[in-house]
């Protein structure tokens, strides 16, 4: 089995400290649903026998002030569009203002046999080439993920020295629990972390900004209902000592919570919390909150979900 990516090192802490937070500070009410269709682009219209259909997500925020305003944002998926194995749309995105995203998948697995191998290319579909990225991910090696992007526009204008004009990174399962990864980019010649999972527990690190920025990310899983994380930025530019420390407890089958504080010693500190209630099968809400715990000055912000599945 393939290691996780770089980025998702420190993941497992990352969700309980970051999931279902998103919406807590903008004031809003959102809704989203997600349906799957019998559309499944040119196997639809031949009637070839094709995957299951393409979804497609709507998401609208329900700005309640002065005036009610709904900016949606429509995202479809389509496993097979053109009828070709290995080549999948897995985001064509459209928001408010007209702007389009597209992220497709070449499986070269699938395709031309080359085991463990994709392309990706996302874009926003634009005549100057600006926002598209081509990137590869390789897993062909036991215990190994190695993965690359590269800004077409600044590989065009051959700008591969500008800040994210490419990544690179390598990541590689060592044994008893523990993986290490690499990732290099003209703003970080070398970016370091290490994972390691023993039974409930999990630490990660990273080292960042040619090793000035550390991280340290901790998880332990106290039992089936609760969960607890914790991370603490030392050094850097914007980070240096910026801490969150939070849990998520299963109260009762579909209901779940979740609390956080989080800031930087002898400055802001805020608490986050979140309740997510599963109404019926594939309703969801979610509410949170975040509350200034030493700031006269700031008021409490919240944010309310609706998800339709």
């Amino acid at each position: 089995m393939a290691p996780v990516k770089f980025d998702d090192l420190t993941k497992t802490a990352k969700d309980v400290l970051s999931d279902d937070y998103t919406d807590a500070a903008k004031n809003v009410a959102t809704f989203k649903s997600k349906m799957k269709t019998n559309f499944e682009g040119v196997n639809s219209l031949t009637g070839a026998a094709g995957k299951d259909g393409a979804t497609l997500t709507t998401a609208v925020d329900l700005n309640l002030g002065d005036k009610i305003a709904t900016p949606a944002k429509l995202t479809w998926k389509f496993p097979a569009p053109l009828g070709i194995a290995g080549l999948s749309f897995d985001k064509l995105e459209m928001d408010k203002s007209g702007k389009v995203k597209l992220e497709s998948i070449l499986d070269l697995e699938k395709m031309q046999n080359i085991a463990g191998l994709k392309i990706d290319c996302k874009t926003d579909l634009n005549a100057n080439l600006a926002g598209t990225t081509l990137g590869g991910h390789y897993t062909g090696v036991a215990n190994s993920s190695v993965k690359f992007n590269i800004n077409v526009e600044k590989l065009v204008k051959v700008e591969l020295q500008a800040p994210k004009a490419y990544d690179l990174e390598v990541t590689y399962g060592v044994g008893s629990g523990a993986t290490v990864g690499v990732k290099h980019t003209p703003d970080g010649p070398l970016d370091v972390g290490v994972q390691y999972v023993n039974g409930p527990a999990f630490f990660a690190a990273m080292v960042s900004e040619n090793f000035a920025a550390q991280s340290f990310h901790g998880f332990y899983k106290a039992s089936d209902n609760l969960k607890l994380a914790a991370n603490y930025n030392l050094g850097g530019k914007k980070t240096d000592g910026q801490f969150s420390a939070g849990l998520a407890y299963n109260v009762c089958e579909g209901t779940h919570f979740k609390a956080k504080v989080s800031g930087k010693a002898g400055a802001d500190l805020v608490l986050g919390t979140v309740l997510k209630q599963h109404l019926a099968k594939g309703v969801t809400m979610t509410a949170g909150a975040n509350v200034p715990l030493n700031s006269a000055d700031k008021a409490m912000t919240w944010g309310l979900a609706f998800n339709i599945e």
